[in-house]
Parts: C-alpha cells; structure tokens; sequence
C-alpha cells in the first residue's frame, strides 16, 4: 500500500510504502506503517465508520460514510423509511466470498443508476423498484460507491462502479 504524507513535522512530504525508511529534517529516521481500516479512514470526520460485518444501521448513523472492509462481504440493513435518510458507502476492500448486500426494511423502493466505467465505456445499471444493492463478491472492485437517499416513499441510488455487473440493483 502507498500512502502520502505530510502530517508528521518535519517529515518530507511525499509517497511512501509500508516498511519505507526516511529521514525527516530533523534528521531523525521512522518507519512507514500500514493503519488498520478504522484509522485509514479516522481522517474523513466522525461521519465514517468501517463496516467488517453484518450492520443494522439506524436513522441516526443518516450522512454517515460507511467504508466497506469485510473479504467475506456483509449484509447491511437500512432502517424503515423516512425522508432525509441518507448513507454513502464505499467499497474499500474488494469482497472474495459472498458480497455486501444493502437491505432496506421496505421491499421494490429502490430507483435508480449506478454509472460504469469500465474501460471509460458508459454503461449503466438501472432499476425502477429494487429490493437490494449489492457489491458482487470476484468483482467489485475497491473505489466503487453508492449513496442512498430517502424522500419518505422511495430510496434513490446513485453511484459509481468500474466493471459492469459489480454493484447490482436487484429484486
């Protein structure tokens, strides 16, 4: 993994990978180090959280961005609906075996499109009253995202995926 930084004072601010030496101009020498997922993503605020497992996320976790982690995937449930509801997640490590898939607590309410970008061809996947999003496990790649957003009647989904047939609205 490569990271960036310039937060450590005095420290030259470049790319460096995990187990990198360098030398600061204090002149004093510390070793790069790889954070654990929660604090990777400790830096976006309060709002993000890391998902490893299987979630029931309630109207007050609503604007929070949820960092996907688990290789197994994970099953996420949203809560009833009620407008204003919203939730950003993200895809940051690739799921090997089963997939995350988001639920919401009313069935066929979730419309809309998730822009592909496979080899910057267009294409999309459309649905007009789903019953899940799901980030399929062998293909969803880490980087594809999607947000919800309730009205009090339906979900809205919107996101992006970078190979077709990743992230599925389906039922």
């Amino acid at each position: 993994m490569t990271f960036y930084t310039h937060n450590k004072p005095g420290a030259p601010v470049g790319r460096y990978s995990a187990g990198d030496t360098v030398v600061d101009s204090l002149f004093s020498m510390w070793k790069c180090v790889v954070p654990g997922p929660e604090a990777r993503f400790a830096a976006m605020g309060p709002s993000a959280r890391v998902i490893s497992g299987a979630t029931a996320l309630t109207a007050a976790d609503s604007g929070g961005v949820f960092m996907l982690t688990a290789l197994t995937g994970a099953a996420v449930s949203l809560p009833t609906m009620q407008r204003g509801l919203e939730y950003t997640f993200i895809n940051a490590l690739a799921p090997t075996s089963n997939g995350y898939v988001i639920t919401p607590a009313d069935a066929d309410k979730i419309i809309g499109r998730i822009a592909v970008t496979a080899d910057e061809v267009g294409d999309t996947e459309d649905t007009a009253g789903g019953d899940t999003v799901t980030f399929v496990a062998n293909s969803s790649l880490a980087g594809d995202w999607v947000k919800l957003v309730c009205d009090g009647s339906n979900w809205y989904v919107t996101g992006i995926a970078r190979l077709a047939a990743s992230v599925l609205i389906a039922g």
